[in-house]
C-alpha cells in the first residue's frame, strides 16, 4: 500500500517559528501543526509538558486540544504533531510509532492523513506522514516543501 502524498507544504514563517522554538536541548519537546488550503501555516509549541524518566515527550493534551478548538474559528485544521530528538536521531522510535498509531486510531474517519515530523534542534525538520489505508495505518518518511503564503 502506498500513501498518495506530495509531501508536507509549510509556510516559510511557520517553519522559522518552529526552528526558533527548538533552540535548546533537552530534546523531546513538541507541538501541533495547523493547515489551511493544504499548507501548514500554524504552529503551537506545547506548554507545561512533562518528561518521564526515559525523556519521552508527553503532550499537554488539554492545552493542545484547546488550541485546536480555537483554530476552528480561523478555519485552521489540525495537520499534525511534531516533537524533537537529539542530533543524529533522525528516525521515529518504536514508541513514536506506537503513539502515532494511537493518535490515528483516535481521530475521526474523515481524517485520513496526519504529519508527524521530527525536529533536530538547530539543524532541520525531518518529515513523516501517517495515513489510514483501509484498516491499516501506514507511516513513511515524507518530504517537506517550504512555501511563501
Amino acid at each position: 500500500m502506498k500513501i498518495d502524498d506530495d509531501g508536507m507544504k509549510i509556510d516559510k514563517n511557520t517553519f522559522k517559528k518552529i526552528m526558533a522554538s527548538f533552540q535548546k536541548v533537552p530534546p523531546e519537546n513538541g507541538g501541533i501543526l495547523g493547515s489551511k488550503n493544504g499548507i501548514v501555516c500554524k504552529y503551537i509549541h506545547d506548554r507545561n509538558i512533562q518528561l518521564d524518566d526515559k525523556a519521552i515527550y508527553i503532550p499537554n493534551i488539554l492545552f493542545l486540544n484547546e488550541s485546536i478548538e480555537r483554530w476552528k474559528t480561523e478555519s485552521i485544521e489540525f495537520a499534525g504533531l511534531l516533537h524533537s530528538h537529539m542530533n543524529k536521531e533522525k528516525f521515529l522510535s518504536c514508541s513514536d510509532i506506537e503513539y502515532i498509531k494511537q493518535i490515528m486510531k483516535s481521530l475521526p474517519d474523515t481524517v485520513r492523513k496526519v504529519f508527524f515530523p521530527i525536529v533536530i534542534p538547530k539543524c532541520c525538520i525531518i518529515g513523516y506522514v501517517a495515513e489510514k489505508i483501509g484498516e491499516e495505518i501506514v507511516i513513511i518518511n515524507d518530504k517537506i516543501e517550504i512555501v511563501n503564503i
